[in-house]
């Protein structure tokens, strides 16, 4: 594929990490909801790694010998006027291959940050809190089940929709633009096979034409998309979820709206490329035409 444009921006991750989504320094950082992929291993296998109660809980009712805690803490310290722990929750679902299982979750996950929201309302004199989602895998097609499920009368509004490598589907993908997704910050990889590898096509209920998954979603106004790299490798599923790659997120969102602000018209459809490079902590961004 002929790389056409070659787009190159340095800037310094120490200098991202304020507001890097434009919020107001007087104002309080977001709630923030992770939200797990499918169950692929057994629950004794990397059990510290994977393990997840399900339904809604902080992440400070996470032992700090299970990963999820690490994640919320490193984020926190990262970005601490983006993050803070107390107001940093998991959302657990059972895991399955299943367009229903994973629109049942979307109604428990709908329930339960309608319930984060009262209770933050109550504790803060009736101010109503931001929402960021971050998503792995099919955690993300979870989240866009919320478009559905929502009660018109208690709409919930996600200010910042953050999806890690997730399989896009026939099912959910126009759903990335409801108008209760404000924004939507898409990554993926070109070597993850595991993002593309289920078989929606072959699903008991509900297949689709399509066979397997995709990486990228149609081009919408809220959507930022970005295939992104690691010292110039490309990530695989794991990658995802691993403090190498997670301590660059808040720069890479950043970067991305930085270049959403400047991209013109006839480039919107370039494949975004961004690469991190740990040796010198720089994001180094390249633009190319997709494929026809």
């Amino acid at each position: 594929m002929k790389i056409q444009n070659i787009h190159t921006i340095l800037i310094g991750l120490g200098l991202l990490f304020t507001g890097f989504t434009g919020t107001k320094p007087e104002e309080r950082p977001p709630i923030t909801i992770w939200v797990h992929g499918s169950k692929l291993t057994p629950t004794l296998v990397c059990k510290s790694f994977f393990y997840r109660i399900e339904g809604m809980h902080s992440a400070l009712e996470y032992d700090t010998k299970y990963h999820k805690r690490t994640i919320a803490e490193l984020l926190c310290q990262i970005s601490p006027d983006q993050y803070v722990l107390d107001q940093f929750h998991f959302f657990g679902w059972n895991g399955e291959l299943c367009f229903d299982k994973r629109k049942n979750a979307a109604k428990e996950l709908y329930d339960a940050t309608l319930k984060l929201i009262d209770t933050y309302k109550t504790e803060h004199d009736g101010e109503r809190p931001k929402i960021r989602i971050i998503t792995h895998s099919h955690g993300g097609n979870v989240v866009l089940n919320l478009a559905k499920v929502q009660n018109s009368e208690h709409p919930l509004i996600i200010n910042e929709l953050i999806i890690l490598g997730c399989p896009v589907q026939e099912k959910t993908k126009r759903l990335i633009e409801a108008n209760c997704f404000l924004k939507v910050y898409a990554f993926y990889s070109g070597t993850d096979i595991f993002q593309i590898i289920d078989p929606q096509g072959l699903y008991k209920k509900g297949k689709t034409k399509k066979i397997l998954s995709g990486r990228t979603f149609d081009h919408h106004e809220t959507l930022r998309q970005a295939c992104v790299k690691l010292n110039g490798r490309s990530l695989m599923h794991i990658d995802f979820l691993l403090t190498s790659f997670l301590k660059h997120l808040p720069a890479l969102c950043q970067e991305i709206d930085h270049f959403y602000r400047i991209i013109v018209p006839s480039q919107i459809t370039y494949e975004k490329i961004l690469d991190v490079r740990s040796k010198d902590d720089q994001i180094y961004m390249r633009k190319k035409l997709k494929p026809a």
